[in-house]
């Protein structure tokens, strides 16, 4: 009974329910937004760290504890390890010399899966593109 009672005094009307609802929408999608908009940024200031060929730009879009995740490549655990593979793909000239943004996906307000296609010069006349 008490438990009832209790539980009563914090009941909210539907329309006040609805509301808080939709306000939760709301901001969840503007999360998600501006998740977006900065992930569409930050793509740009890298390609243009790629182009340059700057490893400590390109190291500074990634957290301490990255995990990169590679086709046919080790996965890289950390920004020592993911410095160590840089400099590597840049001796062997396999940086992306172009990278075209195609899809980003919301999978959460945190969590933002990018898509895309790119380019990387092997040689003086062969490319790689892939997607």
């Amino acid at each position: 009974m008490e438990r009832q009672a209790a539980f009563s005094r914090i009941s909210i009307d539907s329309d006040k329910q609805q509301q808080l609802l939709l306000d939760s929408l709301s901001r969840t999608q503007y999360i998600v937004e501006q998740s977006q908009k900065a992930i569409q940024e930050n793509s740009k200031l890298l390609d243009n760290y790629y182009g340059e060929g700057n490893l400590d730009g390109i190291l500074s879009m990634y957290d301490n504890d990255i995990e990169l995740l590679e086709p046919q490549t080790p996965t890289c655990r950390g920004i020592d390890a993911l410095r160590l593979y840089y400099e590597t793909m840049k001796k062997l000239r396999l940086l992306p010399q172009e990278r075209c943004v195609t899809e980003l996906h919301a999978l959460s307000p945190f969590i933002v899966l990018e898509r895309g296609k790119y380019k990387i010069q092997k040689s003086k006349k062969l490319f790689t593109e892939g997607r």
